[in-house]
């Protein structure tokens, strides 16, 4: 079922997501600490960075003693609050993360965390990145892993793949060729965190039989079954 703007704009005013401490469970918050430090570690453009869907600013955060310009950009009023009272010297704008208010070409680089699968027209997101990246200048996308057989099955059996308003992942063929109709280059494509949910806290001798068996799968038939995917791409000039 299509959720509007309006709607999905309601949801995340009443629960403002992006925190990892306030997330509802263990496993929850260890692979959102684990994505966020890889996307840490991936960040090496750091003059000018915009946050798509950012929250509540954690990932500006985790990068703080680093950060030069950090634009964060969010459909909640009250996410940004809270972001702002963590970094009060950058930047917080209230907008729809598909109809950017800022200048074409002015990020050095843009994340875009578990946001693509929120969004209903997501190609419009996608042009968005592009039009406010400078020539060469790179985007670190995450995503929940259409393949990853939690998620998959949720996916059938429900339509979506948490309990969030709106929540379709989507194959990561289908974005990786997007990018690259857009003029990005792929320089990263991995899949992470090979765990099932809600295992990891209750049971981790079983769960990590399980993390060798999904990686194993994923090398015998060449379909990555990591919880995330993480790619970054470049904007040729």
């Amino acid at each position: 079922m299509f959720n509007s703007r309006l709607e999905i704009k309601k949801a995340y005013e009443e629960k403002p997501r992006g925190k990892p401490e306030e997330y509802d469970n263990v496993e929850e918050s260890l692979s959102r600490h684990f994505r966020i430090r890889y996307i840490v570690n991936l960040t090496t453009e750091k003059d000018i960075i915009l946050d798509l869907g950012s929250g509540q600013g954690y990932v500006g955060k985790c990068l703080e003693k680093e950060l030069n310009t950090y634009i964060a950009l969010d459909i909640s009023s009250k996410a940004l609050k809270t972001g702002k009272k963590l970094l009060p010297r950058q930047h917080f704008i209230l907008t729809d993360i598909t109809q950017l208010p800022i200048k074409d070409e002015i990020a050095d680089l843009v994340i875009c965390s578990e946001v693509l699968e929120h969004i209903p027209k997501y190609d419009k997101l996608l042009n968005m990145i592009y039009k406010s990246l400078k020539k060469n200048g790179c985007t670190i996308i995450t995503t929940p892993n259409y393949y990853n057989p939690d998620i998959f099955l949720r996916l059938i059996l429900k339509g979506k793949s948490t309990k969030q308003i709106y929540n379709r992942p989507i194959p990561y063929k289908i974005i990786i060729n997007k990018l690259r109709k857009k003029n990005f280059n792929i320089e990263l494509l991995d899949f992470f965190y090979y765990h099932l949910s809600n295992l990891l806290p209750l049971f981790p001798i079983i769960n990590r039989k399980i993390h060798l068996i999904m990686l194993k799968t994923s090398n015998l038939f060449h379909i990555p079954t990591g919880l995330y995917m993480i790619l970054k791409a470049r904007k040729l000039g």
